[in-house]
């Protein structure tokens, strides 16, 4: 889950938060790029396990399979985290330019 700052904008994400955190000068533009690329992974790893009518997912030991299907979660978790991330420097922008 993201970490908050005092005015509740998201400043970290993913479930290596202590790890990964949002530049301060980060843009919506660099969110959007981070996001665009995480759904490309996770579209890309999804296909890879539903092209083949899930055999290739079947045939992976269950330890496997639930790493992978972890993996698939935390990538969904990072996005949201990142979109609510893009979302508080949304309203910081706004509200910057309201102040000129």
């Amino acid at each position: 889950m993201a970490e908050t700052t005092t005015n509740g904008s998201p400043r970290s994400f993913g479930q290596a938060s202590t790890v990964y955190a949002a530049a301060q000068s980060a843009s919506l533009g660099d969110f959007r790029n981070c996001i665009d690329a995480r759904l490309a992974q996770l579209d890309a790893a999804l296909v890879a396990i539903h092209g083949d009518g899930f055999a290739s997912f079947s045939c992976m030991s269950e330890r496997h399979q639930d790493n992978y299907l972890w993996m698939l979660h935390s990538m969904v978790s990072e996005v949201r985290d990142l979109m609510g991330a893009m979302d508080g420097a949304a309203a910081k922008e706004a509200g910057h330019d309201q102040a000129r």
